[in-house]
């Protein structure tokens, strides 16, 4: 008589964003037990109501005059200068359409939208879409937010990446950003130390996270 021992493995993440959550279930329970003194008043992961949705209106004549009326006063005179020497009208409009292609986040004015699916950019009526899952850090200065993309960075060591301005917004940027990328990426990133121990049973694949 044989016997035959069945090992029942969890269904595979469908998405990366199941994955994430998957493992970083899996290293929040781990944390518990290995810390049992630790009151859920102490957690780190203590569950908190999400932060209202927040809008801003960004436009970097208005919210950084110092250095975007410069350069927009060099590209217009540069303009000026191409067509001065040049004698010629399309060699002037040229100019001014490649200064304004390449100016186009100096003059141009934005809205974003901070919510739970993640930062909504809308230009001109257009909205695109940035999920938090697609977002692999940030990094607050005076001016603004910088918000990394997850693709690894290029043979220059750029990464993509978006600036918005605070504008009068930043405690409530800075606790939306917090709560749903954040906390999103401390999970990742002790789930990623735990993986090099110990394996998720039934789990064969590693979620990386850029080094910021």
């Amino acid at each position: 008589m044989y016997l035959t021992t069945i090992q029942h493995r969890p269904m595979a993440a469908t998405t990366r964003a199941e994955k994430i959550n998957r493992r970083a279930s899996w290293s929040f329970a781990k944390y518990n037990k290995s810390m049992p003194s630790v009151s859920n008043r102490d957690s780190p992961f203590l569950l908190r109501p999400a932060p209202r949705d927040v809008k801003v209106s960004n436009w970097a004549i208005r919210n950084d005059p110092w250095r975007s009326i410069p350069a927009l006063l060099l590209g217009v005179a540069a303009v000026f200068g191409a067509g001065y020497y040049s004698r010629d009208a399309w060699t002037c409009a040229i100019a001014g359409v490649f200064l304004s292609a390449s100016l186009w986040r100096t003059w141009m004015p934005f809205q974003f939208e901070f919510h739970p699916r993640g930062v909504t950019q809308v230009l001109l009526g257009r909205r695109k879409n940035i999920s938090w899952v697609d977002l692999g850090g940030y990094e607050y200065t005076p001016r603004g937010v910088i918000l990394y993309g997850r693709t690894d960075p290029t043979r220059w060591g750029a990464r993509p990446a978006l600036f918005v301005f605070w504008a009068g917004q930043r405690e409530a940027m800075t606790a939306l950003i917090e709560y749903y990328l954040g906390g999103r990426l401390y999970l990742e990133e002790a789930a990623q130390a735990e993986s090099t121990n110990d394996r998720v049973p039934g789990e064969h694949t590693t979620v990386s996270h850029p080094a910021e």
